[in-house]
């Protein structure tokens, strides 16, 4: 049975092409421990650490995953007047490297509509006395950041990356790209070394070679979703640190899906239904006019984000 579903894709992408896809099979379901898709990321974004350091002598930490900052003496200003920050500041740090933690914590390597390919995504924000403080105006923080054997970048091209807030479950952050002078990412077999001026979100990155979109779509099976229900979608690349998001919490059990090339990718998607939290990875390379079916189980969410992160 050909069935022809128009879905509006991606927050602010236009509307997508038709696809054609079968219908799903059923599930009944009881009530759950998951109130809402907000619950589950709640529960499964990464968590940040802090750390005490003299802003006088400035230090060296690492980080939740293994990634080493480096702040210089005298480094920190009050953003009110450009006095010298004294006396302990506090350092929260977030690491944003297994494509897990990048889609449940919202922070995706996406930039005005276009995927980009990451070495690395981090949150790094000072205070001091509960008040936020900035970098000294030319002053850099580092940031080395381990590859995992992802070392993946096409053309090796990465810059730096800063941060914008789009305030979105599925996607919080928009990555634009950073002047030269406000730093740079040297890139390396085994690590990425972010070099910025500005604190906050920082990614090195860099955007897709040539991508050949396709036009697809995915079929959703094992569950009945109520059309109210939301689901969220993603292509995993299989070969770059990459999360391209493909819906924006639509309901139904069908998603017409492009801007994803043709290259091996893991689709992931999950939803909650009557307060059971369901998943479904299925690995493929997209083509024109495909529909891809993919059976979502009821599972842990922890055990499906480590699933995902070891894509």
């Amino acid at each position: 049975m050909i069935m022809k579903k128009q879905l509006t894709i991606l927050f602010l992408l236009p509307i997508l092409a038709f696809v054609a896809c079968k219908k799903s099979s059923t599930t009944t379901t009881n009530n759950g421990p998951y109130a809402s898709l907000s619950s589950v990321y709640s529960l499964l974004k990464p968590q940040s650490i802090t750390v005490n350091m003299d802003a006088g002598t400035g230090g060296s930490f690492y980080g939740r995953t293994g990634t080493r900052y480096t702040f210089p003496a005298n480094a920190f200003v009050y953003p009110w007047n450009g006095a010298t920050v004294t006396g302990n500041v506090v350092v929260e740090v977030n690491e944003y490297l297994g494509k897990g933690d990048m889609i449940f914590a919202g922070v995706l390597p996406f930039s005005n509509g276009d995927a980009l390919s990451s070495g690395g995504e981090i949150y790094v924000n000072v205070t001091k006395n509960y008040q936020r403080v900035t970098l000294r105006p030319g002053v850099f923080f580092q940031a080395s950041i381990p590859q995992y054997g992802i070392a993946d970048t096409p053309n090796n091209h990465m810059t730096l990356f800063l941060g914008q807030n789009l305030g979105n479950v599925g996607n919080n952050i928009n990555w634009l790209m950073a002047d030269s002078m406000k730093g740079l990412v040297i890139y390396g077999t085994d690590t990425v070394q972010i070099f910025s001026d500005s604190l906050g979100f920082c990614n090195a990155d860099q955007f897709m070679s040539s991508p050949n979109y396709q036009h697809f779509g995915l079929k959703f099976t094992g569950v009945t979703i109520p059309a109210d229900t939301a689901v969220m979608a993603y292509a995993v690349y299989d070969n770059y640190r990459a999360a391209w998001p493909m819906t924006n919490g639509l309901g139904g059990d069908t998603l017409a899906a492009y801007h994803v090339p043709n290259i091996p990718v893991h689709f992931v998607v999950f939803t909650v239904v009557n307060g059971n939290f369901y998943g479904g990875i299925l690995g493929a390379t997209p083509t024109n006019d495909t529909c891809f079916k993919i059976n979502l189980t009821q599972t842990d969410p922890a055990s499906f984000k480590a699933r995902v992160n070891a894509l």
